[in-house]
């Protein structure tokens, strides 16, 4: 099966990337967190014309983690340099609909810098079952040893955790396991208390197919099914892959320089328990 266009090149080692000055407004934000069906929204947005949408895929793509870890941990905080509208046009200023991680931890101060655009909250019908797709997935692929071992080591996983930091340790207080459902209730009564005038806000799921949200942007039902992607097994494959990829790359290299048995040392020195699981994931490749 061919890779769909999102997922594309996510995982490459190219220089840190920018958005290039605004030439359309933005139009939508789809504000909603993370597995509430909003890489299904990606692609129900591209059907309705938005073309690029800008996503947390995005920000791994282009290397722009380190420079949303920032924002994200001066909203979080306080501590670090001033951000607003002209940060925000550096990520999304190509884009005319946004969405992701980047977004819905920043949603406040998005929805007030770009006050003209429409704004979906996009949610579960059943909040424990986002709860455990989100622990099944996102959280579960965190505190792999192999994530573990890579942003140790590897460039591309460093530059995420960058984000990822401030936005498991400070967003989500540490533990989504313990924090997530109290996070999601905040997060979605914030973003309708926020939203002025309320004509602006479409509060979706995915569940309800097109009517409505065609309806809330005006455009006609498209003549397709609705999209629905993006589930549990596809997240973990893809990421999964991801890390896979990274790690043979990797020890191919340390091989070559011969750097492996110094890190293999210090690494069994520090972290002799995640070490030893990584051994026996290795044994059954």
């Amino acid at each position: 099966m061919a890779t769909p266009k999102r997922d594309v090149n996510i995982f490459n080692y190219d220089p840190p990337s920018f958005s290039a000055p605004r030439t359309q407004p933005l139009e939508v934000m789809i504000v909603g967190l993370s597995r509430t069906g909003t890489s299904s929204m990606l692609e129900a947005m591209n059907i309705l014309g938005y073309g690029d949408i800008y996503n947390s895929r995005d920000m791994v793509r282009k290397h722009q983690a380190p420079f949303c870890g920032a924002i994200l941990r001066k909203r979080m905080t306080g501590i670090g340099p001033p951000y607003g509208l002209e940060q925000f046009e550096s990520l999304y200023g190509e884009h005319t609909c946004i969405s992701g991680e980047t977004v819905a931890p920043m949603a406040e101060d998005i929805i007030k810098a770009y006050p003209e655009a429409k704004v979906i909250l996009t949610v579960r019908d059943d909040e424990e079952q986002w709860h455990q797709s989100l622990c099944n997935t996102m959280w579960y692929g965190y505190n792999t040893w192999s994530h573990w071992f890579l942003r140790k080591v590897d460039r591309l996983w460093w530059e995420q955790n960058q984000f990822l930091i401030p936005f498991w340790g400070m967003y989500f207080g540490g533990d989504p396991a313990v924090h997530g459902l109290r996070v999601y209730r905040e997060h979605d009564a914030m973003v309708k208390r926020v939203v002025e005038p309320k004509e602006r806000l479409l509060v979706y799921s995915t569940s309800e197919g097109w009517e409505p949200l065609c309806k809330f942007l005006e455009k006609d039902i498209p003549d397709v099914e609705f999209p629905w992607v993006n589930k549990t097994p596809d997240h973990r494959a893809l990421f999964g892959g991801g890390r896979r990829k990274s790690l043979r790359m990797w020890f191919t290299k340390a091989f070559v320089k011969g750097v492996l048995p110094t890190t293999a040392v210090g690494l069994l020195v520090l972290r002799r328990r995640q070490v030893n699981e990584m051994v026996r994931q290795l044994l059954k490749w």
